[in-house]
């Protein structure tokens, strides 16, 4: 009796272990399913240069951590990482950079001027959210006297870019969405200043960088 008590003890063991080893591997394979899953649907760049800038080199900004730069491009993020766009960082994609103080750019960006880049808009690429981003414009305030529209991410609510009716293939981006934040101080610092009129007088604007009154001339565009 002894003996087939001590059997029975045995292969009920050898059964639990043998669950679970099973279960084991069943979790092994769903981990490795999800991350093969992760992979495919993350968009990287070809790096082949050897200064580029990966997720885990940016600083904590943001909800989205997958952000990156190259030598040419970099991602720009919403606030809740939603929407994420590839924008050129050099020309011909990159048209220039400036800072903004015209009384729109103040209202729209809540703060006291606008920092933004001008890109060629068939260099704009969607990673994601192309479909979370709400446009509105309107023609009654822009100095032009024609509509600006502005692209927010629905979700969070940050400003993507502004588009003008006189230059509708092009985009004003936020310099302050590119992940990258080496590339505020580099590629992206503002090489111009415009509306300094509106200015306000606690802030004496950006050092080195063409001052305007008012907008910037069409040829500069």
């Amino acid at each position: 009796m002894i003996w087939i008590l001590r059997k029975l003890r045995y292969s009920i063991t050898a059964s639990l272990r043998s669950i679970n080893k099973q279960k084991q591997l069943k979790q092994a394979l769903l981990a490795t399913s999800l991350c093969n899953s992760l992979r495919a649907n993350t968009t990287h760049p070809p790096f082949t240069m050897s200064n580029n800038v990966r997720s885990q080199d940016l600083p904590l900004s943001g909800v989205a951590r997958d952000g990156w730069s190259t030598e040419t491009e970099a991602t720009a993020t919403c606030f809740c990482g939603a929407v994420q766009v590839v924008v050129p960082i050099v020309a011909p994609g990159l048209v220039n950079t400036f800072v903004c103080n015209c009384f729109d750019c103040r209202k729209v960006t809540a703060s006291m001027f606008a920092s933004n880049f001008t890109i060629d808009n068939s260099y704009l690429k969607y990673i994601r959210g192309e479909d979370n981003i709400t446009r509105w414009g309107q023609s009654k305030t822009p100095a032009s006297g024609t509509e600006m529209t502005n692209g927010f991410c629905k979700t969070c609510g940050t400003l993507m870019y502004r588009r003008s009716e006189l230059f509708p293939n092009k985009s004003y981006m936020r310099i302050g969405t590119v992940d990258d934040f080496n590339l505020h101080e580099t590629k992206l610092k503002p090489q111009a200043e415009i509306f300094t009129d509106s200015r306000v007088n606690w802030w004496h604007g950006v050092e080195g960088a063409k001052a305007m009154p008012g907008p910037f001339k069409t040829a500069s565009m």
